[in-house]
């Protein structure tokens, strides 16, 4: 074994050198945890599939445990595999529901959502409830998306289509983004 880098950096008289390798050393850690881990490396697209109801990713690349796997497009979309609501009382207004798209290293898209019966006032709420869902184990998260349900009506994943003005007034997606962060 030799020497830990930090005695290195530490045995460098000048504060200010000594600083810069302390942060290069910081994001090679963090560089390295991203490589070993679970995380995104090329990021998908989340948009509604040509099959409505589903959800369409673009090809990109993830990380599970450590292990590298690459995931070709799916325009049509997978379909979301799960029953949970938005505004299944009927209440009068206009709610919102958040969700969060996963895949694990076999490739399988799964769909999570941030209750059974989700009736959030804003997409905001809604957009925080979905980035608070965690990946099932051996999963990774690589995006979330919010519905808003027709005014005073109720929508229903994997029933109503994605499509706004139609079973829904409107659908955001956001993409997790690349965890690699070390630049030129």
């Amino acid at each position: 074994m030799g020497i830990p880098f930090t005695q290195h950096i530490n045995q460098v008289s000048d504060t200010e050198t000594r600083d810069v390798l302390f942060a290069v050393l910081g994001a090679v850690k963090a560089e390295l945890e991203a490589i070993h881990g679970d995380s995104i490396i090329n990021a998908t697209t989340l948009s509604t599939g040509s099959t409505t109801a589903n959800v369409a990713t673009t090809a990109f690349q993830y990380r599970i445990d450590g292990v590298t796997y690459a995931k070709a497009a799916v325009t049509a979309g997978t379909a979301l595999g799960i029953t949970d609501t938005i505004n299944t009382g009927t209440a009068t207004g206009s709610f919102w529901g958040g969700f969060a798209a996963q895949i694990n290293a076999a490739g399988t898209i799964s769909f999570k959502a941030a209750a059974t019966d989700q009736v959030e006032t804003t997409e905001g709420a809604a957009r925080v409830e979905a980035m608070d869902i965690a990946a099932d184990a051996g999963n990774v998260i690589i995006g979330h998306f919010t519905v808003q349900a027709n005014a005073d009506s109720a929508w229903v994943a994997g029933t109503d289509d994605l499509t706004a003005a139609s079973d829904c007034q409107a659908v955001n997606y956001y993409s997790v983004a690349s965890s690699l962060t070390l630049t030129d």
